[in-house]
């Protein structure tokens, strides 16, 4: 009665401030998740391609500092400075014109503004190759679409004599042949049918038709990422503050090159990914193996399950091939493995 006649009247133990001030911290923790997580999931459609924007200008970041800045920093080393004439001296014509070439590479200073303009224009032509690739894509299936469909059927129509082969098999070793055979050959013929009709009501063609518009239509909405790339790039670039000195590093800049860094490194790491799996595939022979190999650079970057996804996307194209056997689709399936062991 004491405690509670002294919680009643405000004075609290030590203890129960503690429990209190943790009962209160989760609270606040609970209610602040939850904001946050409706607010992301109200603001997707304009956080989504922000943060693709983002991600994009890092990627152009490069590029453009190539076309406008001198001397360039890369790697803690200097590159497109200007050297006296003496330190390049003319030996030959050969090296008197590569002396020319060089002096002129590092001459050339694009402004700020053009520089992000041939960027962006590098990212449309790479972004209307993919749709165009996407495009013959979907061509390329629309005419093969009958002949998965059937190999729909005859996988259906194996598995279903298997079933009935076990089956009886089963019914055999029971001693009841005898008077199931009739009643089971019925079943069999009915259940087939059945199949039969389902395969062919199966939209196969219109369900990979709806994924590869899907994809389009992620191309065609990348028009709102670029638009925020856009003003994102034309904002003044991070520069070292004044008061930046080597006791005081400037956060901002070490956290534009760690970004850096890692994207470049992921960057070159899904490239590589990216090749050999299109490579693999195109050994193969496997169809839309230009769109899966666009599809391990991206998936690449999701950690963890991406690269299981980018091994396993393919392989219905491969198991609905009937040209492929056993052999060739455990290659479909392990190969593209190779540079993510």
């Amino acid at each position: 009665m004491a405690s509670v006649s002294g919680i009643l009247n405000g004075r609290l133990t030590p203890v129960q401030k503690e429990l209190e001030e943790r009962v209160r911290t989760i609270a606040l923790c609970v209610v602040a998740f939850s904001c946050v997580s409706y607010g992301l999931y109200v603001l997707r459609g304009i956080l989504v391609p922000l943060v693709l924007a983002v991600a994009l200008k890092y990627l152009l970041q490069p590029l453009i500092d190539l076309l406008s800045v001198r001397p360039l920093p890369c790697c803690a080393i200097m590159l497109c400075q200007e050297r006296s004439p003496v330190s390049l001296p003319r030996r030959s014509r050969v090296g008197a014109a590569l002396r020319c070439l060089c002096t002129s590479i590092n001459k050339v200073r694009l402004p700020h503004g053009l520089a992000v303009c041939v960027a962006l224009g590098f990212a449309f032509g790479v972004l209307a190759l993919l749709g165009v690739i996407i495009a013959e894509s979907i061509h390329v299936f629309t005419g093969k679409a009958d002949v998965y469909s059937k190999r729909v059927e005859s996988l259906a129509l194996s598995g279903l004599s298997f079933v009935n082969t076990m089956q009886m098999q089963f019914r055999v070793i029971q001693g009841n042949a005898t008077t199931t055979n009739g009643s089971a050959a019925d079943a069999a013929e009915e259940l087939t049918a059945r199949v039969n009709e389902f395969v062919h009501k199966l939209p196969i063609s219109a369900l990979v038709l709806q994924t590869l518009t899907a994809l389009l239509e992620l191309v065609s909405n990348l028009a709102l990422v670029l638009l925020f790339a856009v003003y994102l790039l034309l904002s003044p670039p991070t520069r070292k503050s004044p008061q930046h000195t080597p006791l005081t590093p400037d956060v901002n800049v070490e956290a534009d090159q760690q970004i850096h860094a890692y994207i470049r490194g992921k960057c070159l790491m899904s490239l590589l990914v990216s090749v050999f799996t299109g490579v693999t595939l195109y050994a193969l022979e496997v169809d839309l193996w230009l769109v899966f190999g666009l599809l391990a650079f991206w998936l690449n970057f999701i950690p963890n399950i991406g690269t299981v996804l980018a091994v396993m996307l393919p392989m219905p194209v491969v198991i609905l091939d009937p040209t492929f056997s056993a052999f060739g689709i455990m290659l479909a399936l392990l190969l593209p493995r190779g540079p993510q062991a």
